[in-house]
């Protein structure tokens, strides 16, 4: 999204609107329109307020919604440590997250750092 950061958009839509967002159209190129019609996608996935805090910020222009790789493995490593701290075991959490139980272990252990751009 073109001259806005992540932690902008954080700011602007929450983090669980940005956590949807970057899942569901990562990657794509997206209209944010300037003013959103009922049942607009945008409402329907983030809801109303973040959706038109988005299209305050960006509307009436296409924009290619970023990977956000950090902040998606910051998101599940967060997630990961919540469902552990809930008192969740590795095995119940391997299902919930559909991942194998050897990466939670390494990732409870500090074993993966957050992605690092090298652009």
């Amino acid at each position: 999204m073109a001259g806005v950061s992540l932690t902008d958009l954080k700011g602007a839509i929450g983090s669980a609107a940005l956590e949807e967002l970057i899942k569901t159209k990562g990657g794509q190129v997206v209209w944010i329109p300037k003013v959103l019609e009922e049942g607009h996608w945008l409402i329907q996935l983030l809801g109303l307020e973040a959706a038109e805090n988005l299209s305050v910020l960006l509307g009436g222009a296409a924009q290619t919604v970023p990977k956000g790789r950090n902040f998606q493995s910051k998101c599940l490593q967060r997630k990961l440590e919540a469902l552990k701290a809930e008192g969740y075991s590795v095995n119940e959490i391997a299902k919930i997250t559909n991942m194998h139980q050897a990466s939670i272990y390494r990732r409870l252990a500090g074993g993966y750092p957050a992605i690092k751009n090298n652009h």
